[in-house]
């Protein structure tokens, strides 16, 4: 039943407003990395998202284009990705926290961070968003 509170709390911290937020760095076009990447998502019908582990980066993909619209830095080993609506949950294995990123393809905010015991690698969250799980 815990668990289950503490996941719940999780859902309702991502889909409502939190007072915490910061501004993602843009990475350069130019910026030449390896980007490992481990975990992609649909934003919406001409968007998707890429986790890039050893980049510490996320990639907006421009599907219409099949290119590489915008990316942001957000340190960190990401691991796995979920979104809801233009809410992306990130899992951070390095920095051992959840963070929440209100994302498009011109700019990408830290909406709320959540440490999270050892080394977290998968988030989902559920079909109505009323929880996830970690």
């Amino acid at each position: 039943m815990r668990k289950r509170t503490y996941l719940s709390v999780i859902a309702g911290l991502f889909l409502s407003s939190v007072a915490f937020a910061a501004d993602l760095a843009k990475v350069a076009h130019t910026a030449s990395q390896h980007r490992r990447p481990v975990a992609v998502r649909l934003l919406d019908r001409e968007t998707a998202i890429v986790a890039n582990r050893r980049s510490g980066t996320l990639s907006v993909i421009d599907l219409e284009r099949f290119a590489v619209a915008a990316e942001f830095e957000i340190k960190g080993q990401p691991t796995d990705i979920d979104v809801r609506r233009r809410n992306v949950l990130v899992t951070d294995a390095e920095g051992g926290r959840l963070v929440a990123v209100e994302i498009d393809q011109s700019a990408a905010r830290i909406k709320w961070e959540l440490p999270m015991p050892k080394h977290p690698v998968s988030v989902r969250v559920s079909a109505d968003g009323s929880w996830c799980s970690v």
